[in-house]
């Protein structure tokens, strides 16, 4: 049963516009970004596996939050609520084909997007690449874990507020606010090499030191990965899969005391 949901999720999603548009915003975002960074050559490794974090974790995350949430809420919707309710399909088989659904999806556009970076020096006539080993470490240790958690919030916060019009302003001020403006940091006063609450997963040299006030908020590029990965990113990595593991598991519950209302 769980395959078929997951099978009948990619099926409807590859019909969904979100999905494109998404994508061309990220290509663009991601694009500019290293070509500003590049000036007037192609750039750098460095340049090019940042631009493409930028695109991973502005775009890519709100994209999965959209298509998870809009999944669901369809299927919530007063018209066809009912027919969800009683349908012979448990809760955990139905927020789990969902989710693992749209996860596989977006994680199929994040390895075209990621292509897409690579292949850059063939656009400017050189019989090379980029190294596939940094723009790997950061779809491991930023993209995936912002894909599993973004996607697990948009099933939870549908399953709570049964209102994707009311969950979506929800989770782009929560993303906003930590992602873009780093609101726990300023907080704090202070980074370290890894910030193992650092929602929007950038990834920090281990000389970096964070600029907080106005200065901060300009910068969108986000900074160089850990040479060698530091053990703390495989633990930041594992925090947000048990994080969204847990918001699953409650999304489960309220999905089942629906049913039981």
């Amino acid at each position: 049963m769980l395959k078929e949901m997951v099978l009948v999720e990619l099926r409807v999603q590859r019909r969904n516009p979100i999905w494109m548009i998404s994508f061309a915003a990220a290509a663009l975002l991601g694009y500019s970004e290293a070509f500003t960074a590049g000036v007037l050559d192609w750039p750098t490794t460095n340049q090019a596996f940042r631009a493409y974090q930028l695109g991973c974790v502005m775009i890519f995350g709100v994209m999965t939050f959209l298509l998870t949430a809009g999944s669901l809420s369809r299927d919530l919707s007063d018209s066809r609520k009912e027919l969800l309710l009683c349908r012979p399909i448990s809760p955990l088989v139905y927020i789990c084909g969902k989710y693992i659904g749209n996860i596989l999806f977006v994680l199929c556009l994040n390895i075209l997007f990621m292509a897409a970076f690579l292949v850059i020096p063939l656009l400017h006539g050189q019989s090379w690449i980029y190294p596939p080993r940094p723009f790997l470490e950061v779809m491991f240790f930023s993209a995936l874990p912002t894909i599993l958690y973004c996607g697990a919030l948009g099933v939870f916060l549908v399953c709570l507020v049964r209102k994707v019009i009311i969950a979506i302003p929800v989770f782009l001020v929560y993303f906003l606010a930590v992602a873009l403006f780093r609101i726990p940091e300023t907080l704090r006063g202070k980074k370290l090499d890894v910030d193992m609450w650092d929602f929007s997963m950038r990834l920090y040299p281990h000389t970096f030191t964070a600029r907080i006030g106005p200065c901060s908020l300009a910068d969108m590029s986000f900074s160089h990965l850990l040479q060698p990965p530091v053990p703390e990113l495989y633990a930041r990595a594992g925090l947000y899969s048990v994080f969204s593991l847990a918001i699953l598991a409650l999304s489960v519950l309220l999905l089942k005391r629906m049913r039981n209302s």
